[in-house]
C-alpha cells in the first residue's frame, strides 16, 4: 500500500488487487492491547490515503497472470505477502500443532488447554498473551528466530516481565528437539538435557517466510514485475514499508534498468 500511495502521487493509475476481504493483512492480526491500538492507527491511515487518492481497490479478487496481461501494465508489483515458517523439527506435522495465524484468525479457539508456544518477535509474544487470556495455562518457549532478532534486548526483556506477571511459564533461548503427542521436547542450553514439556496443544510463532507464486509465471509472460514486502523477504513492517516506498520513487530507474538487461 505504501507503494500505491507513492505511485499514485506521481501520477500513475493504480490497480491495487487484494484476495481477502479487507487490506493490511497481517497487520489486523496484531492483538497486544498496546500495539494494537498503535497498529489501527498506520491501518486506518493506509486505507485513508488509499481512499484520498482514489486508487482503484479491488477486495476478494485474486490477481492472475492472465488478469494481469489483460491491463499491459507499465510495471507489475508484487506484495503478495508471507506465509507462517515452517520449521524443521521432528513432529511438526502432528495434529497437535497449529500455527500463529490460527488462532489470531480465531480457527482453534483453546480454553483451558495446557499449551507451548515456541518461538519469538512481537507475533510470538501477543499470541501468547492471547492464548492466555482465553484461559489456558501457556508455556513460552523462546527459539531464536529473525523475528525475534528484530526486537532491542530492552523490549524483549520489558515483554517477558509483561507476561511473569501474567502467570505464563517461560523457558527462554532453548533448542526444541522435537514435538510428541502430548509434549514438546527441549534441550536445556546450558546443560543439554532433555526435558519434556506436557502439553494438549503447540502452537508455533516462528515468524514467516516469503510467499510468492506469481513472480515467475509472470516473467514468463511479461517484464518489469517486481517483488515487494514481505514477499521480497522483509521481516519487519519498516522494511517491507521503505522497500514498497523506495521501489515506487525509483520505478522508472527499476524498468528502464530491466529493459537493458533484456536487450
Amino acid at each position: 500500500m505504501e507503494a500505491a500511495k507513492v505511485l499514485r502521487i506521481k501520477g500513475y493509475d493504480v490497480k491495487l488487487f487484494e484476495k481477502k476481504d479487507q487490506l493490511c493483512g497481517h497487520l489486523n492480526l496484531v492483538t497486544d492491547p498496546v500495539y494494537k491500538k498503535k497498529m489501527k492507527r498506520y491501518v486506518h491511515y493506509l486505507c485513508h490515503e488509499m481512499e484520498r487518492l482514489n486508487v482503484d481497490i479491488r477486495l476478494n479478487t485474486e490477481a492472475l497472470v492472465e488478469q494481469a496481461k489483460s491491463l499491459n501494465p507499465y510495471a507489475v508489483l508484487l506484495a503478495t505477502g508471507e506465509t507462517p515458517l515452517e520449521p524443521d523439527i521432528k513432529g511438526y506435522a502432528l495434529p497437535n500443532v497449529c500455527n500463529y495465524r490460527d488462532i489470531k484468525l480465531k480457527n482453534n479457539p483453546f480454553h483451558g488447554k495446557r499449551i507451548a508456544v515456541l518461538g519469538s518477535g512481537m507475533v510470538f509474544h501477543s499470541t501468547v498473551r492471547r492464548l492466555s487470556e482465553q484461559g489456558n495455562d501457556v508455556t513460552l518457549v523462546e527459539v531464536p528466530t529473525k523475528s525475534g532478532s528484530k526486537i532491542s534486548p530492552a523490549t524483549r526483556a520489558k515483554l517477558l516481565e509483561k507476561l511473569k506477571h501474567e502467570n505464563i511459564n517461560i523457558i527462554t533461548v532453548q533448542t526444541v528437539r522435537e514435538i510428541l503427542p502430548n509434549g514438546v521436547m527441549v534441550e536445556i542450553k546450558e546443560t543439554g538435557e532433555l526435558v519434556e514439556i506436557e502439553v494438549d496443544q503447540v502452537v508455533i510463532a516462528m515468524g514467516v517466510q516469503a510467499y510468492n507464486p506469481l513472480e515467475e509465471p509472470l516473467r514468463r509472460e511479461m517484464g518489469n514485475v517486481f517483488v515487494i514486502g514481505d514477499a521480497a523477504g522483509h521481516i519487519s513492517l519498516a522494511d517491507a514499508a521503505r522497500g514498497g516506498f523506495e521501489n515506487a520513487f525509483v520505478l522508472e530507474s527499476l524498468v528502464n534498468n530491466h529493459v537493458l538487461a533484456t536487450v
